[in-house]
């Protein structure tokens, strides 16, 4: 009797952590399917007003300009080694251009 409640404590237990590895993956896979949408938006804002062509952009995150079209023309989700570079770049373009747009000369 003493064996069965110990093994079904086990099962439970196990559960319980296969549960919580289950929801924190999920979680994870949600988070950066928010962030795509917004690396999307930001790609599409680059490529407007700084860049005006997927290739020049791509350029400068130093990806293949396919990555860029199927990223946006397609959405299409990245690979987590090439979500996690272009995030990266991202950021730092932004960064340059605020940089760039609050210059002041002189």
């Amino acid at each position: 009797l003493l064996s069965i409640s110990r093994f079904l404590c086990m099962v439970i237990s196990g559960l319980f952590r296969y549960l919580s590895w289950s929801m924190s993956l999920s979680k994870e896979k949600m988070i950066k399917a928010i962030e795509v949408i917004k690396m999307r938006k930001d790609i599409k804002h680059l490529i407007d007003k700084y860049f005006f062509s997927k290739s020049l952009l791509a350029e400068a995150l130093e990806v293949c300009p396919k990555v860029i079209s199927d990223l946006i023309d397609k959405e299409v989700m990245p690979q987590d080694d090439k979500f996690i570079l272009l995030l990266t770049k991202l950021d730092m373009i932004k960064q340059q251009i605020k940089e760039a747009e609050e210059y002041q000369p002189g």
